[in-house]
């Protein structure tokens, strides 16, 4: 299907219309013979939905059953010229961004198949260009690697997506954790990042003797006709991408540097992958993986760690964000699934393995949240067609229950300051008798902004309002640090996390960082291909309001540092498992006889 534009230039209303006109029907569909309209529906609706609300222009989904695609659609549109419309079709490209991982997991665990390494060994053992300025480093293995326990930072954001391609990332990655600590001793709990992945991406690479590509488009994507799968360099066929826009703005090709999380391909191609893992490593004759690697892939590799409240969604296997995913765990299955994020791309995987089952959802302008909103309707419609669950699951009933009375000294010992990688907190006493008062910090309107009023304690030992029965917020002490906790309800489920770590507001600020606090640093080491977005080009360090804390402020969030003490580093504060405590780092100013700026990773700032 081909739409063209009555006129050069387009405005909103055009666009909106094209937009409602392309998605009201699928631009391909296959093997409509095969299923029924009750998945294909269901997935048109919340398609239809998540387009509407997101913006995006293009969204592709495929699911598998057994060694069978029996349905696959896309939606939308690839491109969007003054010229006209081109329609998105089974053959268009998406980012999958971190959803790749997958691929690196089944690429390391051949390795480990083969004898070449074994999954508990050191890094360092297979990789002696893996260094970093805690000693503890040594001690990473590769399973903590894959299942993210390793205590790496998080993600190196800079140069990661751009518009031209940049070989240099893993390098890049590599020289700057040699100048990093670790966020938390390794194995102690797990959270999540890029890093880890583009580690291991350079660890094929040393231990198969080839690159990295080279190694997954030979043993991993030529032996499952993955043939429109591939990572994108120069020679990349434009025309075969979809195209990211913002509002009218047509975006530059987006090349995301780390491999690990770098693939383009398309639902059916990434279908081939799924139907591997689901038939026990085998696709028809082909052998990619044994059964028990893939056991291993699907085992909770969390249990044991640090948690002391599990999310579900943080469940992380090999390669798996979870392996415990809320919404099927609800209507008794255990699914496996990921999701990513790039700046253009939005993408989800679930799988079902005792089904035999799966799907996968990518889009342009998509968000990963939507992705696998689409995802889980289409599966649990699809188990409702089959008969293995009887019928739709309800929306998860809000959780507000009886009142309990606190006890006199609760509440003093809750109020108080919590951080997490991109937010903070206030807990204070609320208007009614016995009521809790939780607020938010607005860096950029330097205040404290209300988050959830009068929130009483319940029999269950959270704390909920009236007015928002659906989300929950509870205090836990563990290892001698206090935490904020938080429940809410999903379609299907209800969901809880860790989000916040107390802080002690009179830690203090040492006279050398007070001096810099009030000011903007800019990003001075960033390629001009760079994607990253203006927010993410400076920081600012600021107190946070009723504290004597120093605050980080960057593009990606803000959290507080330890600058106690008058030293070139002001480090790591938060151990939050999961992804509260994502992406830390910490920060360090320049030295004597260095050039005047402030570091954070990889990235460097001047005044």
């Amino acid at each position: 299907m081909r739409l063209w534009l009555p006129q050069r230039g387009f405005g909103f209303p055009v666009l909106a219309g094209l937009m409602l006109l392309l998605t009201l029907g699928p631009a391909r569909a296959a093997e409509w013979e095969s299923i029924s309209l009750f998945a294909s529906g269901e997935a048109r609706v919340a398609v239809q939905e998540a387009m509407r609300s997101t913006g995006a222009t293009a969204v592709s989904v495929a699911l598998v059953d057994g060694d069978r695609f029996p349905w696959t659609e896309t939606y939308g549109y690839k491109d969007l010229t003054d010229a006209g419309a081109l329609a998105a079709s089974g053959e268009t490209l998406f980012g999958m961004g971190p959803t790749s991982r997958l691929v690196t997991a089944i690429a390391v665990l051949q390795l480990a198949e083969r004898g070449r390494i074994r999954l508990d060994d050191p890094v360092v053992a297979h990789l002696p260009a893996f260094r970093m300025r805690a000693p503890e480093f040594r001690r990473i293995t590769v399973r903590m690697l894959l299942s993210q326990a390793s205590g790496l930072p998080g993600t190196d954001r800079r140069n990661l997506h751009t518009s031209m391609p940049y070989p240099g990332y893993p390098g890049q990655v590599l020289a700057a954790l040699a100048e990093q600590q670790l966020k938390h001793p390794p194995g102690y709990m797990h959270s999540c990042g890029q890093d880890g992945y583009t580690v291991l991406e350079a660890l094929v690479a040393a231990v198969s003797g080839d690159s990295y590509a080279r190694y997954v488009q030979k043993e991993i994507l030529d032996p499952l006709g993955m043939s429109r799968t591939r990572f994108p360099d120069t020679s990349f066929p434009d025309h075969l991408c979809a195209r990211g826009f913002r509002g009218r703005e047509r975006l530059p090709r987006e090349y995301t540097n780390s491999a690990a999380a770098g693939l383009y391909s398309t639902p059916e191609d990434m279908a081939k992958l799924i139907t591997m893992l689901v038939n026990g490593g085998m696709v028809k004759e082909v052998h990619i993986l044994d059964r028990a690697s893939i056991q291993d892939m699907g085992r909770d590799q969390t249990r044991g760690s640090f948690d002391p409240v599990p999310c579900a969604l943080a469940s992380f296997g090999l390669g798996w964000d979870t392996v415990n995913h809320p919404s099927l765990r609800a209507a008794n299955f255990q699914a496996w699934s990921i999701q990513g994020q790039t700046p253009q791309f939005g993408t989800a995987i679930l799988v079902l393995p005792s089904e035999r089952m799966g799907v996968i959802v990518t889009g342009a302008g998509f968000t990963a949240a939507d992705a696998a909103g689409v995802a889980e309707r289409v599966l649990l419609r699809r188990l409702v067609e089959r008969k293995s669950l009887a019928e739709m699951p309800r929306a998860e009933a809000p959780w507000a229950g009886a009142a309990a009375e606190a006890p006199e000294d609760l509440l003093p010992l809750v109020f108080g300051l919590y951080a997490g990688c991109d937010a903070a907190y206030r807990a204070r006493a609320g208007t009614l008798h016995d009521t809790l008062h939780l607020e938010t910090f607005r860096p950029a309107e330097r205040r404290w902004r209300t988050l959830a009023e009068d929130l009483r304690l319940r029999q269950d030992g959270w704390f909920v309002s009236d007015q928002e029965p659906g989300v929950g917020y509870r205090f836990e002490t563990a290892d001698a640090r206090q935490y904020l906790a938080r429940r809410w309800t999903t379609r299907f489920s209800g969901v809880q996390a860790l989000i916040a770590q107390r802080v002690d507001p009179a830690a203090g600020i040492a006279p050398g960082w007070r001096a810099l606090i009030g000011r903007t640093w800019l990003l001075a080491n960033e390629l001009p291909s760079s994607q990253a977005p203006a927010a993410e080009r400076s920081l600012e360090l600021m107190t946070l309001p009723g504290a004597d804390r120093l605050l980080f402020v960057h593009g990606q969030g803000f959290y507080p540092v330890d600058a106690a003490r008058d030293g070139p580093r002001a480090g790591m504060l938060l151990l939050i498992p999961g992804f509260g405590g994502g992406d830390l780092d910490e920060l360090c100013r320049s030295s004597a006889g260095e050039p005047v700026g402030l570091r954070s990773g990889s990235r460097f700032y001047r005044l």
